[in-house]
């Protein structure tokens, strides 16, 4: 399913690829997209904030499929199973994008802003890909990426460098500066990051 959203400056289309298959291991191994912050599960959240800014969304998850179908969303799972990880996560959703363009974005990160995508797109200015730095750190898993680079995700997980950060940096990209204005970046890592 393709849903549209408002986009401004944005002539390309992009899919959001929301990456939900973690195991979870610092939150006691529970889903953590499903989670429950404010009545509402982690990614929730993170789809009513980034749904107007995309054309297509996929969730990448390995466990509770029927949940997250509910959302109304493609789903996939990893191809690779036994090569987990966000990259594998990513390689996986490739096979429902049908956009130029995908924005990668955890489950995890309820208070991502509205206008995120917007301000990674105003930075790609011709780079196959573009990730956010907040006050100075880089946030490899806010990305915004030519979809033709994912191919190249194989190449990376056959090396020992497996890490989303690894294979930005092969692709050459460049970073959009961003202010984490009031926490918006904020991952949610641990029980105490819910409340």
């Amino acid at each position: 399913m393709t849903r549209s959203g408002s986009k401004v400056n944005q002539p390309d289309s992009i899919c959001a690829i929301i990456l939900s298959g973690g195991r979870g291991q610092r939150m006691s191994y529970q889903d953590k997209g499903l989670i429950l912050l404010e009545g509402k599960p982690l990614i929730q959240h993170v789809l009513e904030r980034i749904e107007a800014q995309v054309d297509q969304i996929v969730i990448s998850c390995n466990r509770n499929i029927k949940q997250y179908e509910e959302f109304g969303f493609p789903v996939v799972t990893d191809v690779l199973p036994d090569s987990p990880g966000p990259l594998t996560g990513v390689l996986s959703a490739k096979s429902e994008v049908t956009t130029p363009l995908v924005f990668i974005v955890p489950c995890d990160m309820p208070y991502i802003p509205t206008d995120v995508v917007r301000r990674l797109y105003d930075s790609l200015n011709g780079s196959l890909a573009v990730t956010a730095s907040v006050d100075g750190m880089l946030e490899p898993l806010i990305s915004l990426v030519r979809t033709d680079c994912i191919n190249s995700i194989g190449d990376s997980l056959r090396s020992e460098n497996r890490s989303v950060r690894g294979w930005l940096e092969k692709l050459g990209g460049t970073t959009a500066l961003l202010a984490d204005e009031q926490g918006a970046f904020r991952n949610v890592n641990s029980p105490q990051d819910l409340t």
